[in-house]
């Protein structure tokens, strides 16, 4: 998957905050956050190019948290990962986790 980051500065956004945690985010909600139509942000997608869409980029985001809590949380189960990090279907986590890194959360943690 291609890194993407964004400039949000122009429409007032700060990437670094946490909405992409929650579960129930819809494509509603960011372009309400961000004040913009569908239209230009399906423009933004395209301008970073690839097959790059909003749930991937968001899901990217996710997952990139994860690591940051199996790193500082090697106590919490996989679902509690799962949970903490946005994602409400411990299964998708679970199989985007591996997709993207090659490795199970269960291994990232042991590997540690």
């Amino acid at each position: 998957m291609k890194m993407v980051s964004f400039n949000w500065k122009s429409t007032g956004y700060n990437s670094s905050n946490s909405r992409y945690l929650n579960k129930s985010l819809t494509r509603s909600d960011i372009l309400e956050l961000l004040g913009i139509g569908k239209n230009r942000l399906g423009k933004m997608f395209q301008d970073v190019g690839g097959d790059l869409s909003l749930p991937s980029y968001i899901n990217g985001k996710r997952l990139n948290h994860a690591l940051g809590v199996i790193s500082e949380h090697p106590e919490y189960t996989v679902n509690e990962v799962a949970d903490a990090s946005g994602f409400s279907n411990t299964r998708n986590f679970h199989l985007l986790f591996k997709k993207r890194f090659g490795i199970t959360p269960l291994q990232y943690r042991n590997g540690k």
